[in-house]
């Protein structure tokens, strides 16, 4: 019981305004994280944290999304995002062609005779 009780301590409270479904009206309040989660979220980070991944098709496929703008546009990417990219990818690139190869030389000591 102290387990739990710790647990829920630990649960963070969000002050949001929530729709009573059963007389749909919305109620402001302070409410655990979890109970204001919806599939939706889930969904999206699904398609956030593999977009770039696995290929923009396959992702638009699965979600249904009829094009790529949709999808961009659902999980929030903008032209910073774009930018931030490239910027990564170039900085990539010039790490490997700085990288050296790392060659050792083994030396053979043993004598065989």
């Amino acid at each position: 019981m102290k387990k739990l009780i710790l647990l829920l301590l630990l649960v963070p409270m969000v002050s949001f305004g929530q729709t009573e479904t059963t007389i749909e009206k919305k109620i402001s309040g302070t409410y655990p994280k979890w109970e204001l989660m919806a599939s939706d979220v889930c969904r999206r980070s699904f398609c956030t944290n593999l977009y770039g991944t696995l290929p923009t098709p396959l992702i638009m496929s699965i979600y249904t999304h009829s094009s790529e703008k949709m999808l961009i546009n659902y999980i929030g990417k903008n032209s910073l995002d774009f930018a931030q990219q490239i910027a990564d990818f170039y900085t990539l690139q010039a790490l490997r062609d700085k990288k050296k190869p790392q060659l050792n030389l083994i030396k053979n000591t043993s004598s065989h005779g």
